[in-house]
């Protein structure tokens, strides 16, 4: 069987959920011929099984083969931030800064863990450096709207988000992070439109239906928020809305 074949059956493969059989695909791929194609695959692979150890054992091999590849440096400063360890993060996509410059996506993810951090003007600096180079940037100014907005600079957050809304019609985030902004600002009407033309693009998104729901309890629409807040808890599985969950959960218990 030729690479192409094989890295074919495990991208088939992971397609369709198999992934034990993708990932000794693409580990007999590596052994022959190793690509960032390959290794990228087989770290996605191994996080979907949930084993996230092997994940990160692959992406530390895969660096040693391919030092300077960009993207499996991203999947690196990614795994970093999401398991907590916000300085290796950070080490990390200041590695792609210094390899190059212009890399805007890594600023704004350093700056997204200066945030997280409350390393405040720091993240706005490097969220401004971003669309010096960038301009149009969504992810930019999605994640500059959500800085101010968690500073209570609703006016300026709502003037990204909505410019980040005219760049691309067709995404979801901008959207629903518009009318989380609105919502905020007390606007509850404009936040209910931009929340259901979001959720029209992508009925995914739980928080989502958190808002609604939010919004609906506001307006004393009780029915309407009752099945919002459990379409959220239907869709959010995540351990780190453990907390939320259980609050959505003792809101319904009162309402019903």
């Amino acid at each position: 069987m030729s690479e192409t074949d094989l890295f074919d059956l495990a991208t088939l493969a992971f397609e369709q959920g198999d992934y034990p059989r993708a990932i000794d695909c693409l580990e007999q791929l590596i052994r022959e011929n190793p690509s960032v194609e390959a290794w990228l695959l087989l770290v996605e692979s191994y996080f979907e099984s949930d084993s996230p150890k092997k994940a990160y054992e692959c992406l530390k091999k895969g660096l040693v083969a391919f030092p300077q590849d960009a993207d499996l440096l991203f999947a690196l400063g990614d795994y970093y931030f999401e398991t907590g360890s916000a300085d290796q993060a950070l080490q990390t996509y200041q590695q792609i800064i210094d390899l190059d410059p212009q890399e805007v996506e890594a600023l704004v993810c350093k700056a997204i863990v200066l945030a997280n951090q409350n390393d405040i003007e720091g993240a706005i600096t490097l969220c401004q450096d971003a669309l010096k180079i960038e301009p149009d940037m969504i992810f930019a100014l999605n994640a500059l709207g959500d800085i101010y907005s968690q500073q209570g600079r609703l006016s300026e957050a709502i003037g990204l988000y909505q410019q980040a809304t005219e760049l691309d019609p067709e995404d979801a985030q901008p959207l629903l992070n518009l009318a989380d902004a609105l919502y905020e600002d007390g606007k509850l009407e404009e936040a209910e439109k931009c929340c259901l033309k979001g959720l029209a693009l992508d009925p995914s998104v739980a928080m989502g239906y958190f808002l609604l729901g939010s919004i609906c309890l506001d307006q004393d629409r009780t029915r309407e928020a009752v099945e919002h807040f459990e379409q959220f808890l239907r869709l959010e599985k995540s351990s780190s809305a453990e907390d939320l969950r259980k609050e959505v959960a003792a809101v319904l218990e009162g309402l019903k």
